[in-house]
């Protein structure tokens, strides 16, 4: 019986020893800049006579491409406040890791929102002369996991464009 008891003490002191399963990528709280009024008021016009489309898609390592088929495409005036987000979120971490503080509501009275086609083609209207930020999400799951369970690929594709009456205001939104 003395072995039996030896080999449990045994079992839990190496479970003991076994690291803590942690995510593999650490949450950053992050605080949004101040609402920059100054900024938001330069944008007098909220319409205007441009129409801005295109499409959003990635391809696979073996050349599949995938779409933003039925996801949101946005566009959004630059600012320092849409540029955080770009920044913290598009750019530098893909949406991981990093977690803003709650939206300012007053951003939706600027951010303009679509939903991409089977094609992942958008398309918006009545867009005022404007530097914007178009973006959006392309992703899909492939089995590449432990045992190979999905996991979850692709990110966010965006775009830093300008909007007149001179300029062609088609797309394409890819890495």
């Amino acid at each position: 019986m003395s072995k039996i008891v030896l080999s449990i003490v045994c079992l839990l002191f190496v479970a003991g020893c076994t690291p803590v399963q942690r995510s593999h990528y650490q949450t950053t709280s992050m605080p949004r800049v101040d609402w920059p009024v100054d900024e938001y008021t330069k944008i007098a016009s909220r319409t205007g006579q441009n129409h801005v489309s295109g499409q959003c898609f990635l391809k696979t390592r073996g050349g599949d491409v995938k779409t933003c088929a039925g996801n949101k495409v946005m566009l959004s005036p630059i600012s320092s406040y849409s540029t955080q987000f770009v920044k913290a979120v598009i750019k530098q971490n893909y949406g991981v890791g990093v977690e803003l503080e709650l939206v300012d509501n007053r951003i939706y009275n600027y951010l303009v929102e679509v939903i991409a086609d089977g094609d992942g083609r958008f398309s918006f209207y009545n867009v005022p002369d404007g530097d914007y930020y178009i973006y959006s999400t392309v992703t899909w799951e492939a089995g590449t996991g432990y045992n190979g369970a999905n996991q979850l690929q692709g990110g966010w594709v965006f775009k830093e464009i300008l909007v007149d009456s001179k300029s062609r205001n088609e797309h394409i939104l890819t890495k």
